[in-house]
């Protein structure tokens, strides 16, 4: 029955039995509609993103560009708060300290002198009155270190912090803000 059917449709085609017959025609057109709708989507995009650079290339990035320039032109820098920088506090000085040096019997001295710094003109007067005690005090201290040990490059910060909390501990009135060595010499 099957047979049937081919011979009927090629007899009813007008062709020979064994020729070849050609695709109908609906098919090729839908076909190439597809693949022209296809290119033509991927031109239009094409296009799209291509214009869309040269825009941005041409047009928005130059004006950008002047604008930051324009900003930094007309922003001024925010003036820098300075911190107001500590006044120097009033110095008392101690001049003139001979001591000799711990263990040398008497053949090496230490020269020194100090300011004393305060921001309490009252710690100033005590300083003054005090002069002969707190004279003893640096005398003392020092008298306890050799040569050796004073020409250590931490004794000057060491006996820095030694000596002002030494000094505090007599005082009444105020402290001492810092101590200054403005002499140091071993001989």
């Amino acid at each position: 029955m099957e047979s049937d059917k081919i011979d009927e449709t090629h007899k009813n085609s007008g062709q020979p039995e064994g020729a070849h017959q050609p695709p109908p025609k609906e098919h090729s057109s839908k076909g190439l509609r597809i693949v022209l709708r296809i290119l033509l989507i991927t031109f239009l995009v094409a296009l799209l993103v291509g214009g869309s650079f040269l825009i941005a290339q041409k047009v928005l990035l130059p004006r950008y560009q002047n604008y930051q320039i324009k900003k930094e032109l007309t922003t001024a820098p925010k003036p820098v708060k300075k911190k107001p920088k500590a006044q120097p506090g009033i110095i008392y000085p101690i001049a003139d300290l001979t001591v000799n040096t711990y263990g040398s019997l008497g053949r090496r001295f230490l020269v020194a002198e100090y300011a004393l710094e305060t921001s309490d003109k009252e710690v100033i007067d005590e300083l003054k009155n005090r002069e002969p005690q707190i004279r003893d005090m640096l005398i003392k201290y020092l008298r306890n270190f050799s040569a050796e040990d004073i020409l250590n490059m931490n004794f000057q910060e060491n006996s820095r912090k030694e000596l002002i909390k030494l000094i505090n501990s007599c005082l009444t009135s105020g402290t001492l803000d810092s101590l200054y060595y403005t002499t140091l010499v071993v001989q």
